[in-house]
């Protein structure tokens, strides 16, 4: 089934990115996102739509050159980012601000390692990251970090100790049981795990088990599907919430790509079927 289906799902994913190519630039310019809430929310649906057409284009590209399983990871990743995606537009503009403001943190942690490696930044540099850890660093407190805030205790010396690894509090499991419109994909982030975290089962399953030698098979098609029908699906939603949030024409479009989507998944009896 995998082999019937995959020239269809190569064509889709073709078909999108050219539809994506000429767009994203023209339909969707990008602002100066620092004084208003709404801006910063407009900017994080730009980035997710650009980063997701990237993603969707790289698991083409893997299929189409025999990298059936790498091709999941970065799928199981767009899975990720269209939960976080629309956990966030639940509550703009507190939860965007959250993805916005974190670059405060990435961009300290980045200046700290520079120091330690003897590549200083201007006292101007320092002092924007100062103004903008006093506003929002807080919010991006680890576990231990928040115990010891809360009880006055001093906070760890290494500054890079202090903060999360994540903009948001709530796990990538958590974000899935909590977003509805991508639920469906939670079953293939789920499955996709394995191979992602480099767990021994996913290369025994790769093992051709037949008569001959055991070795390794580099290709397989049910992977490469499961991944292109769900990169395809994470990049039309996520292209979905842009055209609505920005008026965008593109709806007919949009609903095309669904439709042959779901035509080449909808066998009931398959593991593909969304």
């Amino acid at each position: 089934m995998a082999n019937e289906i995959l020239p269809a799902l190569k064509q889709i994913a073709a078909e999108v990115i050219d539809f994506l190519a000429d767009k994203r630039d023209a339909d969707l310019p990008w602002e100066n996102p620092t004084e208003d809430a709404t801006e910063r929310a407009d900017y994080m649906v730009r980035t997710y739509l650009l980063i997701q057409s990237e993603h969707l284009r790289s698991t083409l590209v893997l299929v189409e050159t025999g990298h059936d399983r790498d091709s999941s990871i970065i799928a199981r990743k767009m899975a990720e980012e269209l939960t976080q995606l629309y956990w966030a537009l639940k509550e703009e503009p507190k939860r965007s601000d959250q993805w916005f403001w974190y670059d405060t943190i990435l961009e300290r942690l980045q200046l700290l390692e520079n120091q330690e490696n003897g590549r200083e930044a201007p006292d101007e540099v320092w002092e924007i990251s100062d103004k903008l850890i006093a506003e929002h660093g807080s919010d991006y407190y680890n576990k231990e970090t928040r115990t010891a805030h809360s009880i006055g205790e001093p906070l760890a010396e290494d500054e890079r100790r202090r903060y999360r690894d994540r903009w948001h509090k709530p796990t990538i499991t958590q974000l899935f049981q909590a977003v509805e419109e991508n639920k469906r994909n939670l079953k293939y982030w789920r499955l996709a795990s394995g191979w992602a975290h480099w767990s021994p089962i996913t290369v025994f399953r790769a093992m051709d088990q037949g008569g001959g030698p055991i070795r390794y098979e580099s290709s397989d098609p049910r992977e490469a599907a499961r991944a292109l029908g769900v990169a395809i699906n994470c990049m039309v939603n996520t292209l979905w919430i842009a055209a609505y949030r920005f008026k965008l024409p593109y709806a007919e479009t949009i609903n095309g790509f669904f439709a042959r989507l779901s035509d080449v998944l909808s066998n009931p009896e398959s593991e593909f079927c969304f």
